[in-house]
């Protein structure tokens, strides 16, 4: 029995020495040094830094894509026939591709044989920037009427 009663009073002894959780809490001294170890870790953010260069560089690439396809498509309205130029209208130039509005899926036929025919390398060597194919997508034309 004396064993018993040897090790329970080292056990305590070391349970007291290794437990920092409610002595360091009330020890202000560990509780300084612990908070100016954290201070020296701490990280702080970036300064706010000027949006100008970010949106010159997005104004460049705005206007590059406003000329390509401002040229697409007055390459498209210089070759187009003026029956399918009264129907139709040109939505943009995405990824290379023009990218048509027509009403029916009549006129879509008609754009489709046209440009099949030649009209589309006639329009290809008319644009300034390339083109790999024109899509047609039938959207009903508004005429302002409800």
């Amino acid at each position: 029995m004396s064993s018993t009663e040897n090790h329970s009073p080292q056990t305590s002894s070391i349970n007291s020495s290794k437990s920092r959780g409610p002595q360091s809490r009330s020890n202000p001294q560990i509780a300084g040094q612990a908070l100016d170890q954290l201070r020296k870790h701490r990280v702080y953010p970036d300064r706010a830094r000027g949006l100008e260069s970010d949106l010159m560089r997005e104004l460049k690439t705005l206007k590059k894509i406003t000329s390509s396809e401002s040229s697409a498509i007055e390459a498209w309205n210089a070759v187009i026939p003026d029956s399918i130029a009264d129907s139709s209208s040109v939505g943009g130039l995405k990824a290379g591709k023009l990218i048509v509005h027509v009403p029916s899926a009549a006129q879509r036929y008609l754009v489709d044989r046209w440009l099949k025919s030649g009209g589309f390398s006639s329009f290809q060597a008319l644009a300034r920037v390339p083109v790999r194919g024109v899509q047609l997508v039938i959207a009903p034309q508004n005429d302002g009427k409800a």
